[in-house]
């Protein structure tokens, strides 16, 4: 279902002369160190230490162009705020140049039994604090 044989939406978007953005759809997460746990990236977006490179790598050629290199949806052990900064970041750039794309996608993972699971509950809290 996801390739449909009319093309994607953005083709459409393209054959209208309109630009788009995508965040996290049609990508491969790159975290390194692999090591790296939820927890972990957390720390490291509060602290600013950016010891974990969070990469986005598209995975059609056609959308590379497109495609925040920042912005992953899964795996879901990104947080949300770590999301949220990446995309004000664009946004706030696209403020300055008033180059807004006109058609944005965007993929926000959600696993909502999360905070059921051991040692993400702590995290769930500690987010909510960011």
């Amino acid at each position: 279902m996801a390739y449909a044989s009319s093309g994607f939406i953005w083709d459409n978007v393209l054959r209208h002369g309109l630009t788009f953005r995508i965040y996290g759809e049609f990508v491969n997460a790159e975290i390194l160190p692999k090591t790296s746990n939820s927890l972990d990236i957390l720390n490291d977006f509060r602290n600013g230490t950016k010891n974990i490179s969070i990469r986005a790598k598209a995975n059609l050629e056609q959308i590379v162009p497109y495609t925040s290199p920042t912005f992953i949806g899964f795996p879901i052990k990104v947080p949300d705020v770590y999301h949220a900064s990446e995309f004000l970041k664009e946004l706030s750039e696209n403020e300055k140049t008033g180059n807004f794309p006109n058609f944005t996608i965007m993929l926000l993972p959600g696993d909502h039994t999360l905070g059921t699971r051991p040692g993400f509950q702590v995290l769930l809290k500690r987010a909510h604090l960011v």
